[in-house]
């Protein structure tokens, strides 16, 4: 893995993403993990 990959992993995740968040978790000041929680926005039902 090439020491750019994570950060490029990192910006795919937050350009995929309208609502949500994005979470790094970094062990010995790297990137270990990525986590991504998107929310998804629904129109209210009109009557």
């Amino acid at each position: 893995m090439s020491e750019n990959e994570p950060l490029a992993s990192a910006r795919e995740a937050l350009a995929g993403l309208k609502f949500g968040a994005v979470s790094l978790t970094v062990h010995d000041g790297r990137i270990a993990q990525i986590d991504v929680t998107e929310k998804k926005r629904l129109k209210p039902n009109r009557r």
